[in-house]
Formats: structure tokens, sequence, C-alpha cells
């Protein structure tokens, strides 16, 4: 959030409808600041939806539980997360004309152990990714207005799309585009009304 505003009117005009991820920085600086820099985080997300325009869709960080999206010195537990993620949404949304905006929470990394949920939340091997986003879900219950998924293929050939491939280290888990539904059936019962957006896909290798 170092750019002041950004205007998004022009895509509206053409039907499109824009969701705009809301960073501290990129590696090595962290997708968010260190904790104790959470409430001046929260007040420049504030001031660049204030003077934007077109949007009304706010996603916070960045693959949170990655451990190059970590600020130096600090891992991004999901009890983190939700911490600066209330206080993003909580500034957003006190602003005249933003009062019922969508503050959505980041896209978790599929397939990176990097980071555990808390050992009173997990459910699988530490590590696991889907575990970590149900985490930061049942942090944040009534406290969000819609989930952001990261979801990927490995290759190009279309079949990949429909594979239902699971991982050799972590079994349950899909190996493909598929990973969607292992962070869809995490979702608690009391937020499936929320909306879903895959922000990010494509080809990885």
């Amino acid at each position: 959030v170092s750019d002041r505003s950004g205007n998004y009117e022009e895509m509206v005009k053409k039907g499109l409808r824009v969701i705009v991820r809301l960073n501290h920085a990129y590696p090595p600086g962290g997708t968010l600041p260190h904790s104790a820099r959470y409430d001046e985080f929260a007040r420049n997300c504030a001031n660049f939806v204030k003077a934007s325009k077109g949007c009304h869709i706010w996603v916070i960080g960045n693959e949170m539980n990655h451990s190059d999206e970590r600020p130096p010195g600090e891992v991004i537990t999901p009890a983190l997360y939700a911490e600066c993620f209330r206080k993003c949404r909580r500034a957003i949304r006190e602003l005249e004309g933003h009062e019922h905006d969508q503050v959505v929470i980041g896209g978790v990394a599929p397939w990176n152990p990097s980071t555990s949920a808390s050992p009173e939340y997990r459910t699988g091997p530490e590590g696991d990714w889907v575990d970590y986003f149900r985490e930061i879900l049942l942090r944040l219950k009534g406290q969000c207005d819609g989930i952001a998924i990261h979801t990927y293929a490995h290759g190009n050939d279309r079949k990949v799309i429909t594979s239902e491939e699971k991982m050799q280290s972590f079994p349950d888990r899909y190996y493909n585009f598929y990973a969607y539904r292992d962070f869809m059936n995490a979702i608690p019962q009391e937020m499936r009304d929320l909306p879903v957006y895959i922000t990010e896909t494509n080809p990885h290798r």
C-alpha cells in the first residue's frame, strides 16, 4: 500500500468487477508488516481505500503461510493474521461509502507446509496449509466478508484441471486444480454463505 490510491473506474465501466489486494510489501519485506506495526498498516490500507475509486472488494495480504511472505524476524501465525485482518477491516469499513465493502482474507499458499496451524486447530500433519486456512476462518467468524483461494495445476495439459491425483507427502490433499476443494471443504458451516474468489490460478511447476 505504498501507492496513495488506485482508480479502477474505467474497468468498472467495461463491466469488470475489481478486486484489489493490499500488501505491506513484496519479499523480503513481508506481505504484512511486523505485528508491532499492524495499526499503522491498517491506517495505510484505509487511506488507500479512501483515496481510490471503483473498488469495494479488498484482499488483505498474500499467502501468509509461505515463508517468503513473512516480515523479517516474524512468522505470520493464523492468530497474528486474524489480528491484523480485524484491524484492517475495521479501518476500511469505518470509511464513509465503504461501510459495506467486502474485506476478504488473503489466499493461502497450497502445498506449502512452512507454517503450521496452532495445535488446538490442527487436524493433520504440521504445516498443513488447509488447517492454517481453517484456523484463520475460525478466528474470524462474523468478522470477514469473503474468502480468497489460490489453486493451480501442475503443467499445461488440460487433464490436470480435473485430475484427482493426491500428494505423496499429504495423501489427503489434492495435487492440482482440485486443491480448491480442500479449501472449500474446510470452510466452517457458519461461513458458507460468504463469497469465495479464486484470485490466483495458472500452470504451476
